[in-house]
């Protein structure tokens, strides 16, 4: 996040002194991710900056990372509409169809139409230019592992009874979940040990995997540790104490100096665990230290998952890597990461078919 607002205030920075740009014909946007929504204030002023420029060149390893959609802003900016139309809610309707997930009118998902990759890559393979890390490092092997973990009786009762319900009862009270997207994040909440009640109060519940974690540590040089809750943090610190290992967190409470001495003190081989927010850690770092990334629980990002495992794979890595991600047996966690699978599948095979007819022209 902190990195989002900082390229937000240069973008503005530069939008409120454009004389800046006379002469200057060329405008590269690392990580276009960011500007992938055009209704936020970042991409309109980033659109107003690239009317001064010429040629405009969009970066990104995750292109569409979460839905088909995401691409569509960034082309807008490289061609002003030219491939992809000038109007987004033309291009969804191209390329999408609405699922009705709710009560209400506006309750819909858009699912992505069958051949709508191959469309949209024919479309802007003259465009696209590929290089695949792989391709361009000889960087040893990364792995991928899950490990199950088993909740208490106890536990799963309560995940049932949400799950039933919508409704948990605990010993601070009620925690209520009044539609879909709701429940199943309250599912996901309880699995991990805690749930937030409507005034954002932990309501703690279990400390099951997080012992999981370090033993998974211990048997390891340096490891980056991925964590989503602000109780994960806690319970990762309680635990980490524990073991006797040295470390540090970075989420979004964290200053930037403080942030750079953290990363430093890693690659020093100071720190044995480096536990951190993936949206405040998953771009720009580099802990090529560390050869293991420990997902605590599971995300639905496609960006930050992809690139918060790139932190330790990546340039400069010697060693073997791998992705270490826990998931509680017989839960919403295994069918979030077969969803996450899916994205990055989906997000792959565009790269690919780009490739595939860059190649061909």
């Amino acid at each position: 996040m902190e990195q989002v607002i900082q390229c937000l205030l240069r973008v503005k920075w530069l939008a409120k002194n454009l004389h800046l740009l006379e002469g200057i014909s060329h405008c590269v946007v690392d990580e276009f991710t960011a500007f992938k929504h055009k209704q936020t204030q970042r991409s309109k002023t980033l659109a107003v900056l690239l009317k001064k420029i010429e040629y405009v060149v969009m970066l990104s390893g995750t292109p569409n990372s979460n839905h088909i959609t995401d691409i569509w802003f960034p082309a807008y900016m490289v061609d002003g509409g030219e491939r992809l139309g000038r109007n987004f809610f033309a291009f969804r309707d191209q390329v999408c169809t609405p699922v009705q997930v709710g009560p209400r009118p506006e309750m819909r998902q858009w699912v992505e139409k069958e051949g709508a990759r191959e469309m949209i890559a024919h479309l802007l393979s003259d465009i696209t230019v590929r290089y695949q890390f792989e391709d361009c490092l000889d960087v040893p092997e990364h792995s991928v592992h899950t490990y199950f973990v088993d909740m208490p009786p106890q536990v799963m009762r309560q995940y049932h009874e949400l799950l039933d319900a919508s409704l948990l009862e605990t010993e601070n009270g009620e925690i209520s979940a009044v539609h879909a997207g709701s429940r199943i994040k309250k599912l996901l909440q309880l699995l991990s040990g805690a749930v937030y009640d409507e005034d954002g109060e932990v309501v703690k519940v279990h400390d099951v995997r997080y012992e999981l974690v370090m033993q998974l540590a211990a048997e390891r040089e340096q490891c980056v540790i991925a964590f989503n809750w602000r109780h994960e943090r806690e319970a990762l610190t309680k635990w980490a104490d524990k073991y006797g290992f040295t470390y540090g967190f970075i989420d979004g409470s964290v200053k930037t100096a403080d942030r750079t001495r953290l990363v430093n003190e890693f690659q020093a081989g100071e720190l044995k665990l480096l536990m951190a927010h993936p949206q405040s850690a998953g771009h720009g770092l580099t802990l090529t230290r560390g050869t293991s990334t420990i997902w605590t629980t599971p995300t639905y990002n496609a960006e930050h998952y992809t690139q918060f495992n790139r932190r330790i794979y990546r340039a400069g890595q010697t060693r073997k890597t791998e992705t270490i991600r826990i998931a509680a047996r017989d839960t919403a966690e295994c069918d979030v990461y077969d969803k996450l699978d899916g994205k990055v599948e989906r997000m792959q095979d565009l790269l690919d078919l780009m490739c595939q007819l860059r190649r061909k022209q």
